[in-house]
């Protein structure tokens, strides 16, 4: 990655900020409260890329074949609602719907807009850069809040005090982890097996 890690096409750049973005989410809405929304419009984004690239270009086997699973499970849900007559409007039910797939569809909106290996490895080599960043300070905040230097907490669990470090509770810390995790196990796999 060299000298040029951070050079990028403004398209890419766009796509570190917003994946910053999302990654801070959590944090940012309990302060601008328009934030809530932005895992959303980036998901009928990511939509709408998908759909569109589909009907002109189609879509490869994988995508096509992941997309069709949430489609039937969707359906399958929504059958099993009203039948059940557990929900039966239409707002809570597509809002469920998004919420339990919108991860998937960002991820195949990803892989729909991202086509070139190099802008991949570049993108995903940068937020592994910035997420580095962020697990060394929020480690050195974690010591010093069980060494009681600093409060980053409000309850104990298996004997230890909870950290929450810049957010509301433990429980945002850990989702940010799973974007963390998963930003690095996608850097390791472009350093040592190939940008897939």
């Amino acid at each position: 990655m060299g000298t040029d890690r951070f050079v990028f096409r403004k398209k890419d750049f766009i796509y570190i900020c917003i994946s910053l973005l999302l990654f801070f989410q959590i944090y940012l809405q309990n302060i601008f409260g328009v934030f809530q929304y932005l895992d959303e419009v980036v998901t009928m984004y990511c939509l709408g890329v998908i759909i569109l690239k589909g009907l002109k270009n189609g879509l490869e086997k994988k995508s096509f074949s992941l997309l069709m699973i949430i489609l039937l499970i969707a359906v399958i849900g929504v059958v099993s609602n009203i039948t059940a007559g557990v929900q039966t409007g239409w707002k809570p039910i597509l809002s469920d719907i998004g919420n339990t797939f919108k991860v998937f569809i960002v991820y195949l909106g990803a892989k729909t807009m991202l086509t070139e290996k190099n802008d991949k490895g570049k993108i995903i080599g940068t937020l592994a850069f910035f997420v580095k960043i962020f697990v060394w300070i929020a480690f050195v905040f974690m010591i010093l809040h069980e060494l009681h230097i600093v409060s980053m907490g409000n309850d104990v669990r298996y004997g230890l005090r909870s950290f929450q470090f810049i957010n509301h509770g433990a429980g945002q810390l850990s989702l940010m982890f799973y974007f963390i995790m998963t930003i690095l196990m996608l850097d390791l796999k472009n350093k040592f097996g190939g940008a897939g």
